[in-house]
């Protein structure tokens, strides 16, 4: 019963987040209307890449950051495989927005966390771009499968491919972890 009041007391919340957020119905209905009423010929076809104007741009950050935010509400309400759908409609859908390798980045643990391995590699393999967040999940792919020589080569991949970031750093960090465990290994056996 508390678990059910808790989750219906966040998915309120969040939205009435929402709903502040976005413009009004009524506005929008409004604006549609009288853009109707002007328009005396059809709009001209237009290709994806012209859409985006800078307005635009704002309208669909705004829209991935409340994605976002709701994933973020659905995980602390314990709902993972909710959030984890939320974040990967973000990486699918805005793949441009600058949330979008955030979303990967954790939607890639979670799926790591409630062992979704297989799912995980063949999200990460429809991405097209490389970015650090998918280095480093893939990395990770192969330690919690136990390949630590090659989670330990792809760490040391991305230690070299993205220099003085963050990201530099936890790879070094989780490629001298595998480097010690593989040591001690080796110690014990007598090599």
């Amino acid at each position: 019963m508390k678990e059910k009041f808790s989750k219906t007391l966040i998915l309120l919340i969040v939205t009435v987040i929402f709903i502040n957020t976005s413009p009004s119905l009524y506005a929008a209905r409004r604006k549609s209307a009288r853009t109707r009423r002007e328009t005396t010929t059809a709009p001209a076809k237009t290709t994806p890449k012209e859409k985006l104007t800078p307005k635009s741009k704002a309208v669909q950050s705004n829209s991935a950051a409340n994605m976002y935010s709701i994933g973020d509400s659905l995980l602390r309400a314990g709902d993972t495989t909710s959030a984890i759908e939320k974040f990967i409609s973000i990486a699918k859908k805005m793949p441009n927005d600058s949330l979008a390798n955030s979303a990967i980045y954790k939607a890639g643990n979670l799926m790591l966390r409630v062992g979704q391995i297989d799912e995980l590699n063949n999200f990460l393999r429809a991405i097209p771009k490389k970015s650090p967040e998918v280095e480093i999940l893939q990395a990770n792919i192969f330690k919690k499968k136990g390949q630590d020589a090659k989670a330990l080569m792809k760490y040391r991949d991305v230690e070299v491919l993205f220099v003085g970031t963050k990201w530099q750093k936890i790879a070094r960090d989780e490629g001298d972890k595998i480097s010690s465990k593989i040591r001690a290994i080796n110690l014990s056996s007598g090599e």
